[in-house]
Formats: structure tokens, sequence, C-alpha cells
């Protein structure tokens, strides 16, 4: 799973700016113009296509769903239900969060850090808003040398090469005058000495969906299509501290002619060692996933 990248694609700003003729932009304005149910009120279907500096992208989310596309992985959230498929293997699955409600949520989001919202912050510090003269705006920020390498590290596990990690993080947004709304987006890691292209984001408002989530979506049709006729032919079960007093299993029918992606809490793991499958008499396939609590 991709880590949560916030800083690069959140289109958000943090200090008081001055906008084109003078106008005054405040930080709530600014997150709350970008803020993904605020762009969903004025647009049916918001598309983010990302590009960084080892990965990329495309995201296009709509009032009742959601893809998010990545270079070997793409998902489809659909309410509480949810939709993966690997690129590599051509396999599609049904994501099942064995979890309580609120927990899936939490979980969900922490996945779905496309969704800009409207008290997110972030650590960028504006240097300039320029006025473009044809209805937009360029905004550029940076990032100190501190959080900059803080966040590089974070998210790309000391991967990169060592002097990126004294560099700022330099923002250059596009973003429309009146509404405020970012149309793109370029980022630069800033050094003395260089500016080194770190990554850009191109934003799309109420255009074509990605092909391949058209494709995924016409899995998601039969495999709910399937689902209205479904008895009880494969059960998985999920149980956490197996044993204890704190013992807690948890249940779901799924489609048998679609593999399933189990997704447990967090701090918790499990492997083809801890999985047991049984075929009752009638045909029933029962699947225990036995999970082990990951060591502190």
């Amino acid at each position: 799973m991709r880590k949560n990248r916030v800083f690069i694609i959140a289109a958000v700003l943090v200090l008081l700016i001055t906008g084109c003729g003078g106008t005054k932009i405040t930080t709530a304005d600014l997150i709350s113009a970008n803020a993904s149910d605020k762009l969903l009120e004025s647009h049916e279907a918001v598309r983010m296509i990302c590009n960084d500096y080892d990965w990329s992208s495309d995201t296009y989310y709509t009032r009742d769903l959601c893809y998010i596309g990545y270079d070997d992985t793409a998902y489809i959230i659909d309410g509480d239900d949810n939709w993966q498929y690997d690129k590599e293997s051509g396999i599609f699955a049904y994501m099942w969060y064995a979890m309580s409600v609120q927990e899936a949520e939490e979980a969900r989001m922490k996945r779905e850090y496309y969704l800009h919202q409207a008290d997110r912050e972030s650590p960028e510090k504006v240097m300039q808003v320029k006025d473009n003269g044809d209805g937009t705006a360029t905004v550029t920020t940076t990032m100190d040398k501190e959080m900059t390498e803080t966040l590089l590290r974070q998210d790309y596990d000391d991967e990169l090469p060592e002097d990126y990690y004294g560099s700022t993080l330099k923002h250059i947004y596009t973003i429309d005058s009146a509404s405020e709304v970012i149309r793109s987006s370029e980022r630069f890691l800033v050094s003395a000495d260089k500016e080194i292209p770190f990554g850009n984001t191109e934003m799309e408002y109420d255009g074509e969906m990605p092909e391949l989530m058209k494709t995924m979506l016409d899995e998601v049709s039969a495999y709910k299509e399937r689902m209205q006729n479904i008895g009880t032919e494969k059960i998985v079960t999920v149980i956490y501290d197996e044993g204890t007093d704190h013992e807690e299993s948890f249940d779901r029918i799924v489609d048998p002619e679609c593999q399933s992606a189990v997704m447990v809490r967090e701090g918790y793991t499990y492997s083809d060692d801890t999985i047991e499958k049984e075929v009752d008499e009638d045909g029933t396939i029962r699947i225990t996933v036995h999970t082990e609590k990951l060591q502190q």
C-alpha cells in the first residue's frame, strides 16, 4: 500500500496570503475551496494525475465512488465496498476490512488520502502570489529543511540520494483566481546550488474516467449481480487475539468466483501459513484467517 504522501499531492496552503488585486485569501478559504466535498458541489467528477519521484497515481472520484490507480495496483472504493486490481497478474479481488465499522472507516480514510479534508493543514510557507492576467494566479510555497527531510525520510524510507535531504521542498501551484481551486502544481527540491524537479500534479474536472476504471467497474457490476443471488457458498472468518480473553472474530460471505483480499487491523498480520481452508459436506467453502499480533 502506498504511503500517505499528503504533503506532496494535497492542494492546500497554510498562511494568510495576498491574492490577485489585493484580495485576501485566508488559510481556511483556500483549504475549503479544494476540499473534496466542496469541489463536488460544483463538479460531477474530479481527476488528479500525479507524477512523483518514483511513482505515479491517477485518482478519479465522484460523490459515490473513487478510483485510485498506481503503477502496479488499482483500487475502486464504493461506499463500504472496495476492490483492487493487480496489473501484473490481472487478478481482480474484493477487499474486506475485517474489523468494526468504525475501524474500517478509519482504515479506509488512511488509504483515501486523495480526499482533501477541510481541516487538513500543510507545512508550507507562501513565498509569492502572482496574478497571471488570464483568470489564474501562481502561488509559490516552500517548506523548511527540517520538515522536508522528515517527510522525505518518512515517505521514501531513506531510499533517496543523501544530498536530497538537505533541500527544501518548493511547490508552484496554478489556481483559479476567482474560485481558488487548484488547476496544477509542480514540485522541486531546492538546495544552494541546484533545483531538482520532483513531480507534478494535474487536476481535471468533469472529464472522462480512466480506461482501467471503466474495466474495473464492469467487474464490480458483475460482482454485485452475483452477490444478489448468492447463498453461503464461501465464508471468510478472521480471528484476532485467539485463545485470549480478548479473542474477537469477524465473518463475511464473499463471492466464490472472485478472490478476496482481507485487510486486518493495524498491528496485526497473517500469512499463507495462518490460513485454514475447509469444505463442508454441502460444498460451502470456509476460510479461517488466524491473525498474529506484531511485536512492538
